[in-house]
């Protein structure tokens, strides 16, 4: 809660986007505006273009370890909580290089997509259909089995960490939608670009 009053400048009980910005550039992360505009994409799930504290939870929080994640979550009822003490230097620091990490993967995502794109054999429901064997969603199993096939052993945080990203209406499972929201790369038009450059670049009025 402290850090997220500490991200949350105007204290209007959720993130911005140029707040997010704001903060990860104070601690010299070298973050651009789609980086901020990429993690908050990521973990809202109201689609407020804004981060709402339990929607900062799933981003500050482990998803795979839910007893760590509890005592991390009600530390704040501990009778040793302090609400005016400020928060020590080393979690700050520690949220600011999560931050960098979440930023260089949205990068690396962002780019194996548009390789993805460019490749000639890639056919979006041919790979889901392998994936998911034939079935309507891709399961656990399923994921696990195609990676293993492919040479990659994750462990099963990993899997999590791939469902609580990709698996937006909590079932466990990996529609296609939800698998072509992942392999597609949404470009903003240079036009775009350039005007909301423009915008955060102008005065206010």
């Amino acid at each position: 809660m402290k850090l997220f009053q500490l991200v949350d400048c105007d204290r209007r009980n959720d993130i911005t986007l140029s707040e997010l910005l704001d903060f990860m550039n104070k601690h010299y992360l070298g973050a651009r505006y789609e980086d901020a505009e990429n993690i908050i994409k990521e973990y809202d799930g109201t689609m407020s273009r804004t981060l709402d504290f339990d929607e900062f939870c799933q981003l500050v929080l482990p998803s795979a370890n839910p007893n760590l994640r509890h005592i991390a979550s009600t530390r704040r009822f501990s009778p040793y909580f302090r609400a005016s003490s400020p928060l020590p230097y080393e979690a700050v620091s520690l949220a600011a290089r999560l931050l960098d990490k979440e930023m260089q993967l949205q990068r690396q995502r962002i780019e194996a997509k548009r390789q993805l794109a460019r490749c000639p054999d890639f056919i979006k429901v041919r790979v889901f259909d392998q994936i998911a064997r034939g079935f309507h969603s891709i399961s656990m199993p399923d994921l696990i089995f195609y990676l293993e096939k492919n040479g990659f052993y994750p462990r099963r945080e990993d899997i999590e960490a791939i469902l609580r990203r990709m698996d937006h209406d909590a079932n466990r499972q990996i529609s296609y939608d939800e698998f072509c929201e992942l392999t597609c790369v949404t470009e903003r038009p240079p036009r775009q670009q350039e005007q909301e450059q423009q915008a955060r670049t102008q005065p206010p009025q």
